[in-house]
């Protein structure tokens, strides 16, 4: 038997236990709802569940695909232009077999130079172009006929050429594209002959000498750049070719000789320093020549000591060699090293030495040394380039020039002038206009030039 007292305790116990229960529960609940928050909380800070991956795998395949399809129709764009080009080029050929045309022909940087025969022929660039024809009313209009290329035979004599350590760093990061702007790099490639005065030794021998204030000694390895450029005849009766000796100077033949390049005005002999290198240019025969009249000190003359410089110092072998020369070849070019640097008037002695020289059978004297553009003068119909100026030398040219002379149809030349400056080490020609006319004038204007020049270079005696 239970009393009422004792009863109501047993109720107050089990209710009491009944609301710890229910608080235990309580706070289980709890526990669990700060736990799933916690762990979702951790789930989006962490990436457990990324809701997002599945939208950024669509992007990303999106992009992908959009990059494929650029990059066929791309493709296929080049090649529907590679396969017009090759038509064209086909055509081209067919023509000229049509017409009986050996020559190779197609469109120039705007020069009209086309392929012919010469003794020794750098790789010629031609550029194929293309006809375009369209639809209107259903009717297809008939292709243009094209213009047939003007066959040119260009012979380019180039003034001073130093391949500096400016040049020489273009050359490393990029190659000739960063020493000639592709213009330029067309026009030289195109001519049939290109002579410059290389005014330095190819070595990495011989001794610094104390004659001049600047020397200049460049590895062999760089003789690369002048084949690049195309360069037939280096001119190398200069003030420079000496400068760390004879060593030096043997090894610039054997450089030269190696790369297949002709070399006059210095020599391991008399009779080699005084050779013409001939060419063959539009079926007429050319002739170079090349003496100084520029050394520091006697025993540079060739007369003197061997291997050494050939020196016009006393004109009579230079105007023997000019008239033995003229019974072989058609045209005879004469490169001569002369007056002083800096300056562009004339010293006393060069045109008369000039007038000579065409007196004994010269077609055309070209100078250097002066590192300025010179007087431009005609005289019995041969052209006189007093001074064309640094062509590649250092950093900067302001203007210098190529001369050009063109073998024409009729056998007779043309004497032009295509204009050129240089920054950062890279020459480029000078754009017709303004800035070309300016060139121009400057030379119109030294004594003793007799000449006018047209606003394509084009150089006629007055």
């Amino acid at each position: 038997m239970i009393f009422p007292e004792e009863k109501r305790r047993v109720v107050l116990i089990r209710s009491n236990k009944i609301d710890y229960q229910k608080k235990i529960r309580q706070r289980r609940r709890i526990v669990l709802v700060v736990s799933l928050v916690v762990v979702a909380v951790l789930a989006l800070v962490f990436g457990i569940f990324r809701v997002d991956r599945p939208i950024v795998a669509f992007v990303t395949e999106m992009k992908e695909n959009a990059a494929k399809r650029a990059a066929e129709k791309q493709q296929q764009k080049a090649e529907e232009q590679a396969k017009l080009a090759e038509q064209e080029k086909l055509k081209t050929a067919e023509n000229e077999q049509g017409s009986g045309d050996s020559t190779d022909s197609g469109e120039t940087d705007g020069t009209g130079n086309a392929g012919a025969d010469s003794g020794i022929e750098p790789d010629g660039s031609k550029d194929a172009g293309t006809q375009d024809g369209g639809v209107a009313a259903k009717t297809q209009e008939k292709p243009k006929p094209k213009k047939k290329a003007v066959k040119k035979n260009e012979i380019l004599v180039a003034g001073d050429v130093l391949l500096s350590e400016c040049i020489t760093g273009n050359y490393d990061s990029g190659g000739i594209q960063n020493v000639l702007s592709k213009d330029l790099r067309t026009r030289v490639k195109q001519a049939k002959a290109f002579a410059i005065n290389e005014e330095f030794p190819f070595s990495t021998r011989g001794v610094k000498g104390s004659e001049n204030d600047k020397t200049f000694r460049v590895d062999p390895k760089y003789v690369s750049i002048l084949k690049d450029m195309g360069v037939d005849v280096a001119g190398l009766g200069n003030n420079h070719v000496l400068d760390y000796g004879r060593d030096a100077l043997t090894d610039t033949f054997t450089t030269l000789d190696d790369a297949g390049i002709g070399y006059t005005g210095a020599g391991p002999s008399i009779e080699r320093s005084r050779e013409c290198i001939k060419m063959t240019v539009g079926g007429k025969t050319i002739g170079f020549l090349a003496t100084s009249h520029v050394i520091p000190v006697v025993g540079w003359n060739i007369k003197n000591a061997q291997p050494g410089i050939f020196t016009t110092y006393d004109a009579k072998q230079i105007l023997d060699d000019i008239r033995a020369a003229k019974e072989s070849c058609d045209y005879v070019f004469v490169c001569v090293h002369w007056g002083r640097e800096g300056k562009e008037t004339l010293e006393s002695y060069m045109q008369t030495l000039a007038h000579q020289y065409v007196d004994a059978g010269a077609d055309g004297v070209f100078g250097a040394h002066s590192h300025l553009l010179q007087a431009v003068e005609y005289y019995k119909d041969a052209p006189i380039f007093y001074g064309l100026g640094d062509f590649i030398y250092e950093d900067t040219t302001q203007r210098a020039a190529l001369a050009c002379m063109t073998v024409k149809k009729d056998g007779g030349l043309e004497a032009s002038i295509i204009p050129v400056s240089a920054e950062g080490g890279k020459t480029s020609i000078i754009e017709k206009g303004e800035a070309s006319r300016g060139v121009y004038d400057h030379i119109q204007g030294l004594a003793p030039s007799n000449v006018n020049i047209s606003d394509d270079g084009v150089v006629t005696a007055k």
